[in-house]
């Protein structure tokens, strides 16, 4: 990573509050200074008491708290852009964070560094997260793991990607293209395209130079136009160029500006319904690939190739299967969109389902979905299961039910109300968690009467089309990149749900 990728050293911050601080001080005096100078203006528009008119006039003054909210956000704009943010932070969470700066949250050394902490700390997982994050949503490819590993075939030598026309409402998808460009250009260690290199890129990196006229003096040249001179690419900005302008050596300063290819090995065509195909080369996409690899680690040995290594299905518990606890945010997401949401559902339904629904969580781990789903209702009738002796141990420290044992050798009994499971992912054992988990929903002669389940899976579940596979009916939602992060992973995860089946 190149330096000027990297953010500005911690130590800086102290520097910055302090300066901040002073000007926050200084800000009553500079008040009165302003009104004392307009007053000896006034002043030197009078001799004595002949007083003639008043040709300054009412000069109003600005009050002291709207010149300390405007520092206060002149000051985290600072900060912002001295840790790079803007440049750092995935295009998803720029617009949330430059939002969340509007509000002028006190300007402390402690608050800038809960809030930039994290870039600072470790800037190399927001770049790839960036990366990992923008190409995931333009191909469902790019969320497996086992599709983005050193070597593996398949992976998307293009994207299309829509409204990347010229009109007003076909340039929708320019952003789009130009996050893309900047992604692989952070992981690089280049800084962000400027506004004339994307310009080159999106509508010029196809034509060879040899294409384009040759400069002739005395022509006079349009706006737009390009010419070969000097085994350089030129274009005009101006909309008529004098001929002269090379020959008096000012291509920049009288309107000619060099043609940049400065990313070689990827190509981006345009066609007539406004799509735009962006195109990698051999080379671009082993970078995709090393740099995605870094991200989501190889720690899920879940191909297909190791797929069929599997002999015959098995209740035996595996002895490289992952933990990874969930992370409180991702709890209360997915049972934001389950039957714990009361405003999901109707009265006559919450009616039914009673204060007491029974909760089961198999692979519990140390309780930290169960510590959540016991905050958000209380009176559930919650139990776990989880293999580990150890981590059962500290879930039932918190007060929570846990039975030890292998869940998949638990007789299924079909009487409970939701099922919310993290199961193991490596080796796709997820599959026979999930089916086994499915046997436990409360069955029903309507929707309102049955159970509902609820699991954590890798999104190669369902990019690589395994959910398919098991015959269900199932919604998906994806989560958010890097969701598991505090937990050890960067695996793109989502979540499904269903009843029973």
């Amino acid at each position: 990573m190149n330096a000027h990728n990297l953010p500005a050293l911690p130590e800086k911050i102290d520097l910055i509050i302090s300066q901040y601080e002073a000007k926050r001080a200084a800000i009553p005096e500079s008040i009165s200074q302003m009104q004392a100078s307009i007053d000896a203006a006034k002043g030197n528009c009078c001799m004595g008491s002949a007083f003639v008119s008043d040709p300054i006039g009412y000069v109003p003054l600005p009050s002291e708290k709207a010149m300390a909210e405007t520092l206060t956000e002149s000051a985290w704009q600072h900060v912002y852009r001295l840790a790079k943010v803007d440049m750092l932070a995935p295009a998803s969470e720029r617009a949330d964070f430059e939002k969340s700066l509007e509000q002028h949250p006190e300007f402390t050394a402690e608050n800038v560094m809960a809030t930039f902490g994290p870039y600072l700390a470790d800037p190399r997982h927001y770049i790839l997260k960036g990366l990992a994050e923008c190409f995931s949503k333009l191909d469902p490819a790019y969320k497996s793991h086992s599709k983005v590993k050193i070597g593996v075939k398949g992976l998307p030598k293009k994207i299309i990607i829509q409204r990347c026309g010229d009109g007003v409402f076909n340039g929708y998808g320019l952003d789009t293209l130009r996050d893309a460009l900047n992604a692989l250009r952070m992981v690089s260690g280049q800084p962000h395209l400027s506004r004339f290199q994307f310009e080159d890129i999106y509508r010029w990196n196809r034509i060879e130079a040899g294409n384009f006229p040759e400069w002739e003096p005395g022509k006079v040249w349009r706006s737009g136009d390009q010419v070969h001179h000097e085994g350089q690419t030129y274009r005009a900005m101006d909309y008529i160029r004098p001929a002269d302008a090379f020959e008096r050596g000012e291509k920049e300063y009288r309107g000619w500006r060099l043609q940049e290819h400065v990313m070689p090995g990827i190509e981006v065509r345009r066609f007539q319904n406004g799509n735009a195909h962006l195109i990698f080369s051999k080379d671009w996409l082993r970078k995709i690939n090393l740099a995605l690899a870094e991200f989501y680690g190889d720690v899920l040995p879940e191909t297909e190739e190791e797929a069929s290594q599997t002999k015959r299905a098995s209740t035996e518990v595996s002895k490289d299967l992952a933990f990874y606890w969930t992370p409180e945010k991702v709890t209360r997401k997915i049972l934001r969109e389950t039957r714990m949401n009361k405003d999901n559902y109707s009265y006559d339904y919450q009616q039914k389902l009673g204060n007491s629904p029974a909760v089961l969580e198999p692979s519990c781990g140390e309780g930290h979905m169960m510590d959540i789903i016991a905050q958000i209702c209380p009176s559930a009738c919650l139990s776990g299961v989880e293999c580990h002796a150890g981590r059962a141990a500290i879930a039932a420290s918190k007060g929570h039910r846990v039975q030890v044992g292998n869940f998949l050798e638990f007789t299924a009994k079909p009487v409970w109300d939701l099922v919310v499971m993290n199961p193991p992912f490596a080796n796709g054992h997820w599959k026979k968690h999930l089916m086994h988990a499915l046997k436990f929903l409360r069955n029903g002669k309507t929707w309102n009467e049955q159970g509902e389940l609820v699991c954590i899976l890798p999104a190669s579940a369902e990019v690589d089309g395994h959910l398919k596979e098991l015959g269900i009916k199932y919604t998906w939602r994806d989560l958010p990149m890097a969701s598991f992060k505090d937990a050890g992973t960067n695996v793109a995860t989502g979540f499904i749900q269903c009843g029973p089946q």
